[in-house]
Parts: structure tokens; C-alpha cells; sequence
């Protein structure tokens, strides 16, 4: 079942992404972030399912246009995710959803979907909807166009380049150490984000939260991030700005914390682990502002993009042991 969800997932990837170092970023970006999941798990976390945010307007970012949120999951006892959507309900989205996923997925079948000409997997699941009036999820059916249909449909264009094999079997690789339930989960993800919507719909600029923690008390949040030390001063970890202010208006809304995790690498090419540091965003948030902007990578934009960051000193970091 692996090979099938791999094979899939890059069917989708590889129409959803403007090129090859793209592509590549997105699946360093996958394999980091179940790394770091899993780290945290053998260390007591409870963790829960991060979430997609995506703006409705194109263009818009969250926080300027209606949005919508998703959340993707297999745990069955719905109502315990109904405290956590009553937080995030108050960013004020157009909709919010849990997708519960059949945890038997050989059950799951081939189709082709709208504007990809191969079949994929085709995730069986239930989908709930948040109701603010009784701050409960209620089942709306089986259909994940009840996500994808909030979004005006465009014509979606077909791949600038196609994603050599090398890369593909690279990452392929990379991702088949990881159980299949969590490779489930990142596959329906994908599928409603790039399958569903993707290319063939009208968004805004998308961003997610990582991660959800159940602490004693309440609940807190994730950013994960795979980073070198910059090469320039201060020598330390940066952030776009963009990321900045979107995770300073999530937790402003929501009350909740948030915790920044780094999985620290030697360079950018050879990506060698080194340790885990961490820091409170509010942490890094009180150390970056007002400090100078500097280029950082282009990730999933275009290599012509701006993309302005800001360095925390790495001396404002603990290790995470």
C-alpha cells in the first residue's frame, strides 16, 4: 500500500508545483515534518493533526479575504476535535472541516480526477463540518468535493516540467520508511490541497499549522522547520516575514501558544541532521522585530520572487533532548 500511496501522491505533486526544485522543496518539507512528529511522539507529545488554512481571493493571504480550514484525521472519537476547531473558529472562516479516513486503506480504489489524466487513489472517508452554532462537527457525507466546491473552478494548466525520475524515486525512497497510517494522512492531505483544488481552482496564498499539541491544560500549536544556521550575522534561524505575521495573527486569535521546532542540518546540500532546538514563538517573535530583512530561499514560489526574512540568534534556542 505504500508504493500505491507514494505513486499517487507524486501523480498529484508533479501537476501541482511550478518546477523541480519546487517539488523537491515540498517533499523535504514532508519528510522533515513526519521526522519531527515522530521525534516528538518517542518524548511524550501528545500530538493531534495540523490543519490547511487556504484563502478564498486570489492573491489574498489569511486574515484578508474569507478562507477556508480542513483537518485531516483517523481518529474516531470525533467529538474530542471539537474544543480544538471552537479555538481555531475564531480566526472567522468561510467553513471549517474534519475529514475522518477510513483506516483500512485497501479498501481504498482508483479514479481520475478533474484536470489530471492518470488515476489515483481515491481516499474513503467521512467528512464533518464545524457548526458555530452548537460549536460542534457534524457529518456532512462522504464526498470531498464538499471541501473543493467553496472554490471557484479555473482551467487548470498542464506541468511546466516534468519531474525527473531521479528525483521521484529520491523521494519515494525517503518517504517509504514511515508507517502507512502516517503516509495515509499526508496523501489525503494532498489529495483535497492539490488534487482537489490545486491548480484547477481559484485560492489565495495557502499556509497550515503544523501541528496541534494536547497539553494539561488546553492545547498548543506547531511550526516545523528544517534549517541550516545562516551565513551571515546574526548566525541563527530565520523565518519569512510573511510566516511571521500569519502565526502571530493565529495565535493572537485563538489564545493558543505556539511552539517554534527546529530540525537543525549541516548545509543545504548534503542535509545531514545535527540536533533538535526549539524556541516559544513569542520568543522568537520579540527577537526578530524590527531586526533587518534579509533574501531567504524561495521554497514553493517562483525563484524570481522576493522573500524577506528575518534571523532569531541562534543563542535564544534550546536543544530539544
Amino acid at each position: 500500500m505504500k508504493i500505491k500511496l507514494l505513486d499517487s501522491l507524486h501523480i498529484l505533486l508533479s501537476n501541482n508545483v511550478i518546477g523541480s526544485k519546487q517539488y523537491n522543496s515540498r517533499y523535504i518539507g514532508f519528510r522533515s515534518e513526519l521526522q519531527t512528529l515522530q521525534f516528538l511522539r518517542e518524548r511524550g507529545k501528545h500530538l493531534i493533526e495540523g490543519a490547511y488554512l487556504i484563502p478564498m481571493k486570489k492573491h489574498m493571504e489569511l486574515f484578508e479575504c474569507p478562507s477556508v480550514l480542513f483537518m485531516v484525521g483517523s481518529n474516531n472519537q470525533i467529538s474530542d476535535y471539537n474544543d480544538i476547531f471552537l479555538q481555531l473558529s475564531r480566526i472567522k472562516f468561510e467553513s471549517m472541516f474534519f475529514i475522518s479516513i477510513s483506516e483500512n486503506t485497501d479498501e481504498w480504489v482508483y479514479d481520475q480526477i478533474e484536470g489530471i489524466n492518470e488515476d489515483v487513489l481515491i481516499p474513503q472517508c467521512t467528512v464533518y463540518g464545524f457548526n458555530e452554532g452548537t460549536s460542534k462537527l457534524e457529518p456532512m457525507g462522504v464526498d470531498l468535493a464538499l471541501i473543493s466546491d467553496k472554490f471557484r473552478k479555473i482551467r487548470r494548466n498542464p506541468p511546466l516540467e516534468e519531474i525527473s525520475e531521479h528525483i521521484e524515486l529520491k523521494f519515494k525512497d525517503q518517504l517509504r520508511v514511515f508507517d502507512v497510517a502516517e503516509l495515509a494522512l499526508l496523501y489525503t492531505e494532498r489529495f483535497i490541497f492539490d488534487g482537489l483544488i490545486g491548480f484547477g481552482s481559484e485560492r489565495g496564498i495557502p499556509t497550515d499549522i503544523d501541528g496541534i499539541v494536547r497539553e494539561e491544560n488546553g492545547y498548543s500549536l506547531l511550526e516545523i522547520k528544517e534549517k541550516d544556521v545562516s551565513k551571515r550575522e546574526p548566525v541563527g534561524f530565520g523565518m519569512d516575514v510573511r510566516r511571521i505575521k500569519q502565526l502571530k495573527g493565529i495565535c493572537r486569535r485563538t489564545s493558543m501558544p505556539l511552539e517554534v521546532v527546529i530540525r537543525q542540518i549541516k548545509d543545504q546540500t548534503s542535509r545531514d541532521f545535527m540536533q533538535y532546538m526549539r524556541i516559544d514563538f513569542y520568543d522568537f517573535y520579540k527577537q526578530t522585530n524590527n531586526t533587518p530583512e534579509i533574501e531567504g530561499g524561495h521554497g514553493m514560489r517562483s525563484e524570481k520572487s522576493r522573500n524577506p526574512t528575518q534571523i532569531c540568534p541562534f543563542m535564544h534556542f534550546s536543544v530539544f533532548k
